[in-house]
């Protein structure tokens, strides 16, 4: 008979029948439950749980970084970066660096985030060790700070006073033919090893090479031990600091010359001690040029025709006593002995 057919009732359902599922279907889960073992989404995807779904966190497994190490590297290198280094902050470790520290200001930021307890490493953990070594973190700190301030503030005082401290022109003083220098002694020695063996006082002559003419005369007046007094002396590199006081008088002739000044200078002198040994080092070393004021020493620009100079010119020897050796550029020098 046809269902189409007027008088047709279906059968009844058997109380508590349920229709039997597809092949392969699982119920989803309610809301708020986790899916079961092997439950997949439609189409055979594995199920991925949604947006925003916890996710489960993983500790770090470095142990927290040391305060005391952290402290020394802020303190001592900070300007370098390297305390943001050993933190694991790369990037900012990377900046300081290439900044030199924030000019320094940077460097003291992080300095007192440290002894501070503000510091943490990149996993933001506070540092380890704080509560036991913070005490002496801050002495040392106000101490190194403090010697700092003070160093550079003394510093700054002895620029101040060497930049405003009168200076005194060297005595120059013209030369006219009406007061003729006397000549010098005709029994000066040459000795052996062909220089004039002179005494302090003694005049001695250099002329020119090719007229002959006398265009500068000289006169060693001493050559003693000098304690160096300017604010920036340097220690002696060869052992003992000498100063040599000359007075040096130009001609007009000095004018026709070659070379129509005359300089003076550490480089002009040699040493050679008592059993004739000569010494190999230069006796301008960094020292002389800072030992005394520039009002004492020889005009290092030279002088022109027509000029007299009393001045000194500080010789760095290796030993208190021996031979100085004066050289003008001709075969033989000016030989004294200190």
């Amino acid at each position: 008979m046809s269902q189409d057919q007027p008088g047709y009732t279906p059968p009844p359902v058997p109380q508590g029948y349920q229709p039997p599922a597809p092949q392969g279907y699982q119920a989803p889960p309610a809301f708020g439950q986790q899916p079961q073992e092997g439950f997949q989404q439609p189409y055979g995807q594995p199920f991925q749980p949604p947006q925003g779904y916890p996710q489960q966190f993983q500790a770090p497994t470095t142990p927290p970084k040391s305060f005391l190490v952290t402290w020394l590297l802020a303190l001592l290198v900070g300007v370098l970066g390297v305390d943001r280094f050993y933190l694991g902050k790369i990037g900012t470790g990377i900046a300081k660096l290439l900044t030199f520290g924030g000019l320094g200001i940077w460097a003291l930021v992080d300095l007192i985030l440290v002894l501070a307890n503000k510091q943490t490493d990149k996993y933001r953990r506070p540092l380890e060790g704080y509560d036991r070594h913070k005490l002496v973190a801050l002495i040392v700190s106000a101490v190194v700070i403090l010697a700092s301030i003070a160093f550079n503030v003394s510093q700054g005082i002895a620029t101040t006073a060497a930049l405003t401290a009168p200076v005194t022109a060297p005595s120059v003083e013209p030369v006219t033919k009406s007061t003729p220098t006397p000549a010098p002694a005709d029994d000066v020695e040459t000795n052996s090893r062909g220089n004039l063996v002179m005494a302090f006082g003694d005049i001695g002559t250099i002329s020119d090479g090719k007229s002959g003419d006398v265009h500068t005369k000289f006169t060693v007046n001493s050559i003693t031990p000098v304690t160096c007094t300017e604010p920036y002396a340097r220690p002696s590199e060869n052992g003992n600091v000498v100063a040599v006081d000359i007075t040096v008088e130009t001609t007009p002739e000095l004018a026709q010359s070659a070379y129509p000044k005359f300089t003076l200078s550490g480089f002009d002198f040699k040493y050679i001690a008592a059993n004739g040994t000569t010494f190999n080092g230069s006796l301008a070393s960094m020292a002389t040029y800072s030992c005394i004021p520039d009002a004492e020493q020889f005009p290092s620009a030279g002088m022109g025709p027509g000029e007299k100079v009393t001045g000194k010119v500080v010789l760095d020897v290796p030993a208190a006593t021996g031979l100085l050796v004066f050289e003008s550029g001709l075969k033989g020098g000016f030989e004294y002995k200190f």
